[in-house]
């Protein structure tokens, strides 16, 4: 019987599979970085447009509630005029009450 000896095929096959395991190992790095970095880019831009909507609201609250209050205030001005300058609970023209401004 013919003996072969196999110990240098065997070492070269642990070679090639300690060289795979090192690539897989680095892809596996390489691929985490990169969604770590991915997602450390979508939470900053989610946060800059919470920020950013938080400050258009609170810049267009102040000036909305400028906005109602002039147009209550020209609402109540307006109906002062048509109404009459005296004030009564009661309209002049049908006799009925009048209801409330936040209602017209």
């Amino acid at each position: 019987m013919i003996k072969v000896n196999l110990l240098p095929y065997r070492e070269k096959k642990k070679e090639v599979q300690s060289k795979n395991q090192v690539v897989i190992l680095g892809a596996l790095g390489v691929a985490f970085a990169v969604l770590l970095l991915g997602f450390h880019i979508f939470t900053v831009m989610k946060l800059n447009d919470l920020e950013n909507t938080s400050r258009a609201r609170s810049r267009g609250s102040s000036s909305s509630s400028r906005a109602s209050a002039t147009s209550t205030s020209t609402r109540k001005r307006k109906r002062f005029w048509k109404n009459g300058s005296t004030s009564s609970a009661t309209s002049r023209r049908t006799g009925s009450p009048r209801s409330p401004f936040w209602m017209s």
